[in-house]
Order: structure tokens, then sequence, then C-alpha cells
């Protein structure tokens, strides 16, 4: 299959998705998983010691909508919360879940 129609088959399932969706509905989604991407990094960045953290996200809405992190260190000598294990399940539980959703 060439390259092109490969790019049409791409673009007409997003345009089919789009419309099955409203735009508060694909709003929300992208902010759901923009907040579960951020969490899930932050918890990867902590287990390698990393002083660095996702401390804000910014979001352009438009189609399809594009995520900014903005990513900041931590203050030597600070105390960053640290995730229970059972919360770090549920986010690792979340993230499979979500990749399903995606196209």
């Amino acid at each position: 299959m060439s390259l092109f129609k490969k790019t049409g088959l791409f673009w007409k399932k997003i345009t089919e998705k789009a419309k099955n969706y409203s735009a508060d509905e694909l709003v929300a989604d992208s902010i759901i998983k923009a907040g579960k991407k951020k969490d899930k990094v932050n918890v990867i960045l902590q287990q390698k010691g990393s002083d660095y953290r996702i401390k804000h996200i910014e979001m352009d809405i438009d189609f399809p909508p594009s995520v900014v992190f903005k990513i900041s260190k931590i203050p030597k000598g600070s105390s960053t919360p640290q995730l229970s294990h059972e919360d770090q399940a549920k986010l690792s539980e979340n993230n499979n879940t979500s990749n399903e959703a995606k196209l």
C-alpha cells in the first residue's frame, strides 16, 4: 500500500472518530490523557532519581489538540510527594486501558 493511501486511510479514520465526538468530549478526553501522561512520566522520573518533573500542562484546543509539558527542576533539599504502591499500580492500570482508546 502506498504512503498516500495509508495517509488517506489514517485521515479518514480520524475524521470518522471526530464526527462521533462532540468538541467538548474531545477536549475532556485530551485533558484526561495529558494528565495521566504527566503523572506517569513524573513517577518514572522519580524512580530514576531525576531532579526534573512535569509541573505544568498547556493545551492548544485545535484539531487535533496539541499538548505542551513544562518541565522544572526540583530544588535541592525539597521533598516531592511520593506515590504509594497502590497509586502506582492504579496509574499503570489506567495507562494500559488508555492505550486501547488510541486510534
